[in-house]
């Protein structure tokens, strides 16, 4: 998939963002060395998100808002391992509601 100059710009922001936190995120970005997102090249590179990730930043490493902004946690149950927290925001709710709705 080829990211068009707005898409870039919007990861190019996000991953600033978090490096300047002290998230999950943050620290695996600063730690491989990423500045920042400006061509397919650099997107191509970029770490991923997998089970494990989510296992190792609990319980609320991979919260990039202030406690303030969380309206919604959810949870595994932990049974193959660490529970998994993934806590969202009024507007992380909001666009799960619009993908359902485009989905069903």
């Amino acid at each position: 998939m080829r990211l068009n100059e707005t898409q870039l710009a919007q990861v190019d922001a996000q991953i600033k963002r978090l490096i300047k936190t002290d998230s999950y995120y943050g620290k695996i970005y600063r730690e491989a060395g990423i500045e920042g997102v400006t061509s397919q090249e650099d997107f191509e590179k970029l770490p991923f998100s997998s089970k494990d990730d989510l296992r190792n930043a609990y319980p609320l490493g991979i919260q990039a808002v202030p406690d303030e902004e969380v309206v919604r946690i959810h949870s595994s149950s932990g049974t193959t391992g660490k529970p998994v927290i993934i806590p969202y925001t009024a507007k992380d709710v909001s666009d799960w509601a619009t993908m359902f709705d485009r989905f069903y």
